[in-house]
Order: structure tokens, then sequence, then C-alpha cells
């Protein structure tokens, strides 16, 4: 059976830009806040909040390229993360996807209280105390839409190139932007942040209970109809992963997991240690500056690493693109245990600039590793994941 989400996709693109409404109590210096129409729930019509902005100089004759922005848990739409993106010559729509609105003075990072609207949809997050209701009422349903109907949105502007829209999300917001990639072939690229599929399988939601609440027909409905891992084959965009190592959700096999399930390009940037939040290492990452750009307008991109070839215990990968190097470095873990609690270590790696590939030896003991790049700008690269056969 495929995800519900698949079919509605198709119906929201074909009803092209959604209807909008202007929002005269939220102001924010060179933005436009607005509420655009959602999907019905329990019947009646919803809105959803929303933050454009657009860079200087662009007009209908000199059209920009744009990017969605999707928060995670506890966020909102961040009008800091439009104007980050707008200054670096995009334009922007940050989406809140919970039927909130961000009002000055409420709301809290790492908490959920911004007020909700008149017009809101289902509450977040993961539809997990939501498996009962129809499918429709649900807030994966909810959320996904309000994705589409972004990009939608923000395609039919005169002065955005439509066919140069990427997408990122923070945590949760990774999690609906894989989802996005693999339901909407409208997006060029995209950088899920910590988020991915498979998170029925190994995660915090699967250690915490999430999902024991659960019949196993609502097991089943949720992992084909809301989990990532059912549509991400059907993405065949460019994608950056990004993670921490010691991600207390995402954790590294499924992370993985879901970068080899699409089929499109992937490159892959594993931190040792990268907290998780909105933060501006995650929003503002470099590394993403330079993917969308080299993805929607043409400029040179990360180094692409290939796929690492193991041989006994040595670990080889090459790489392709101009850039200049300054270290290569092997990620390791011989941890067991959970995956938030392992420590991982940087060993060193032979950098063959020449050749532009890595080689290190893996040690004796190890469960994880993957092989690392940092370009003279430090921008940081890795390869694939590997775990031991």
């Amino acid at each position: 059976m495929d995800s519900i989400l698949i079919e509605a996709a198709r119906r929201w693109i074909c009803a092209g830009s959604p209807m909008q409404w202007p929002c005269a109590h939220l102001c924010e210096p060179g933005l436009r806040g607005l509420f655009f129409a959602g999907v019905p729930f329990r019947g009646r019509p919803t809105r959803v909040f929303a933050w454009l902005g657009l860079p200087d100089g662009a007009s209908e004759r000199q059209r920009v390229p744009g990017v969605v922005l999707v928060h995670g848990g506890g966020g909102t739409a961040f009008a800091r993360w439009v104007r980050w993106w707008c200054a670096r010559g995009f334009a922007a729509i940050a989406i809140d996807t919970c039927g909130a609105q961000p009002l000055p003075d409420t709301g809290a990072l790492g908490s959920a209280d911004w007020p909700r609207h008149d017009h809101a949809g289902p509450p977040g997050w993961g539809s997990f105390n939501q498996a009962g209701w129809p499918l429709e009422d649900q807030w994966v349903f909810h959320a996904a839409a309000a994705i589409v109907k972004a990009r939608l949105l923000l395609a039919a502007h005169p002065a955005v190139d439509a066919d140069r829209i990427g997408i990122t999300g923070i945590s949760w917001g990774g999690f609906l932007t894989c989802l996005a990639a693999g339901i909407d072939s409208g997006f060029r690229c995209a950088a899920p942040v910590y988020g991915c599929g498979f998170v029925s399988e190994a995660s915090i939601w699967t250690q915490n209970g999430s999902f024991s609440g659960m019949s196993d027909a609502q097991f089943g409905q949720w992992k084909t109809h809301w989990d990532p891992a059912s549509v991400l084959h059907r993405a065949h965009l460019p994608m950056l992963w990004l993670n921490g190592s010691n991600d207390f959700a995402y954790w590294p096999p499924i992370w993985q997991k879901s970068a080899l399930a699409t089929a499109g390009p992937r490159q892959m940037c594993f931190k040792l240690r990268w907290p998780h939040g909105h933060i501006a290492a995650a929003e503002q990452a470099d590394e993403i500056e330079r993917f969308f750009c080299h993805h929607l307008l043409d400029e040179p991109g990360l180094a692409a690493l290939n796929a690492p070839v193991r041989s006994g215990r040595r670990l080889r990968a090459a790489w392709t693109g101009s850039q200049a190097m300054r270290c290569a470095s092997l990620v390791v873990t011989p941890d067991r245990g959970p995956w938030p609690e392992r420590q991982w270590h940087l060993l060193p790696a032979r950098l063959d600039r020449a050749q532009q590939s890595i080689e290190a030896e893996l040690p004796e003991t190890w469960t994880a590793a993957a092989l690392s790049l940092l370009s003279e700008d430090y921008l940081y690269t890795t390869t694939d994941l590997i775990f031991p056969d």
C-alpha cells in the first residue's frame, strides 16, 4: 500500500497556489506575514501562518531562487531564518506546521507554547496520540500539505523562479523535508537536518514508548503513511543529509539507511557531538548554503565523496570537486549500547590531493565509521557511514 500522501500531493499540486490572507497583527521589517489555506480539519477550513521574504533586487525581470523553511519541535515560523536566506539572494518562506503563530514575547526554544490561532489544524508532533483519528485529520497529513502549498505559493510569486526552489528543515522539520522530497517533485534540492525516516525502527520514539499506545493496525498505518521511509525511494532530487554523532532522536543507523533509500544524489555531513536544536549551527550551516548555491545558483558545490570501500581494516574513498582540502579524518566509534551515549573519535587519515582520495586504517574494534574531509574554507563533508558486516 502506498502512503496516502502521494495521491494527496498530486491533488494539492493540481490545485495550484493556495488562497492567501494578510496577517495585520504580526510585523517584521522587510517581511510579509500571511496566512494561506491549509487542508480541512474535522470538516472545517484551516489556515497556515508564514513569513515570506524577498532579497533586494528581486523582480519579475530578475527572478531569484527560493527556499522553504520547516521548523522542528518547539519551533514556529522564524523570521530570522527567512532574513538569513534573503541576505544571501534567496526568496524564502518559513511556515508554522502546528497551527500556531509567532506572537511577540511568547514561545520558547525547546517548548511548544506558541499560541494557536483560530483557524488551526491539529497540533504536532508525530501524530502518535492521533493514531485513532481519520488519516486526513492527523498532524503529519496537515504538515505535509502545508509544505507542498508553501512551495506552490512561493513558485507563483512573479519574482521567484519556480524551477529553482529548495527545502530545508530542522528535526521534525527534517523528517517532513524527507516526506516532501518523496511526494513533491517540484523541489530542486533538499537538506534535512537531523530528521530522517525509519523512525519506527530505532529512534527516541521507539525507545520512549511513543508507538506503544497504538494497536498493530495503527502502527502499520503510521509506518505506511507517515514514516518517510515509505516515500524516500521516490526522491530523485539531490539531498544533503546533516546530523550529529550523538543525536538524541535520529540515530545514525536510520539516518544512513534513509540516505541510502533515495533515488537521487546524496551528500553526507556527519558532525561529532553536534548539538540539536533551532540554533545557528543548524539553521545557518555553511554546508547547506554552499549546497543550495550549487544547485540553485550554479555555483561551485561541496566536495562529493564517493561511497567508502573497505578492504580488511583499510577504508578508502575518492572525491570529486575543485576545492582545496585542509585535512581528512576517520570518524569512528568502538562503543556499543545506546547511540546517543557512544563516544566518537577523529583519527588521522591520509589525504592524497593529487589522486583526490582518502585512506585510513580502522581500529581493531569499531562499530561505525566514516571518512571526512575539511576544505580550506572549513566546509565539512563525510562519506556514508559504514557498520561491520
